[in-house]
């Protein structure tokens, strides 16, 4: 999630830095920004899509965990990782931070 809210940030950033630029476009200066602002928009997109691309990730992982306590009493982190091609550690950082906020039950037994 921060990583898209700091992408957002810079990509919000760089729309300013643009927006300025094409209202003085005759200052010289203006060539020389426009430099500086490209490295605001490509770690901007950058950390945007590493964030939604996280976000899609943990909801896979919170599904999948779900379905596996309707169907058993347990959750199988093995299986879930080697699905998805994901860490096991961090899908186990998922589903307790899952289980903090109420999303999945405390009884619920991980493997």
């Amino acid at each position: 999630m921060i990583r898209l809210v700091l992408g957002l940030l810079l990509l919000g950033i760089a729309l300013l830095g643009f927006v300025g630029v094409w209202l003085t476009p005759d200052e010289p200066a203006g060539i020389a920004f426009l430099g500086i602002l490209v490295m605001f928009v490509l770690p901007g997109l950058l950390l945007s899509y590493l964030g939604k691309r996280a976000m899609g990730r943990r909801e896979i992982v919170l599904e999948m965990a779900l379905r596996m306590l309707r169907e058993s009493d347990g959750i199988d982190t093995r299986e879930i990782a080697l699905k998805i091609n994901f860490s096991e550690i961090k899908v186990r950082e998922v589903i307790v931070k899952a289980q903090r906020g109420g999303i999945i039950p405390f009884k619920a037994e991980m493997q």
